[in-house]
Parts: C-alpha cells; structure tokens; sequence
C-alpha cells in the first residue's frame, strides 16, 4: 500500500497519516499485521466446539461463553474453534468474517 502525505496541510489536529491509517482499518485494510493464529471451520452439524492452547487473557473471565457469545451474534452455530495464541475480540471477529487484508 502506497499512501501519499500531504505534508503542507495544515489545520489538522492529527496527523495526516494516523487519519489515512484509521480509515483504512475501518475498510478491512491491516497494516503492518498478521492474521492471528485461529482455526475456524464451519461445519453442519455437532455445535460449537472451542479449544485453546493458550490462556486467553483477552477475552474476559470466560473465554469460552465469550466465543460463544460472538459466534452466535453472526449467526454461526456449528463450527470448530481453535486459538493457538492470546488474540483479542476484534482479531477474532475478522477471522469469522474472513474478508480482511493483512
């Protein structure tokens, strides 16, 4: 990604490049980042089955109800899911919807 700065731009109580950044964030654009490392897949049949290698610290007192919560928020009522690192909300929320770039 290529961004152009206007750097004579003056008035803007932030700079130019943090508001480009935020916008591109909101677009499904993830600069400088990686997916996180989660399994999911759909399946038909047999409900939600959540499994951690790592403690999720992220997520709440209750991670599992917490991934529950979300998957039922979209809709996804059978599917497996596996973290194999300590990966925030919003990281797992783009998993789900799987059309972010990174």
């Amino acid at each position: 990604v290529l961004m152009v700065l206007d750097a004579g731009k003056e008035g803007l109580k932030q700079n130019h490049r943090e508001i480009l950044e935020r916008e591109l964030e909101t677009v499904g654009l993830r600069l400088n980042k990686r997916p996180a490392d989660i399994s999911f897949h759909k399946t038909k049949t047999g409900g939600i089955k959540f499994n951690s290698t790592v403690p999720l610290t992220k997520f709440g007192e209750d991670p599992e109800k917490t991934v529950y919560m979300i998957l039922k928020e979209y809709k996804v009522h059978n599917a497996n899911v596996l973290f194999r690192e300590d990966a925030s909300t919003d990281e797992f929320i783009d998993i789900i919807m799987g059309n972010r770039k990174y």
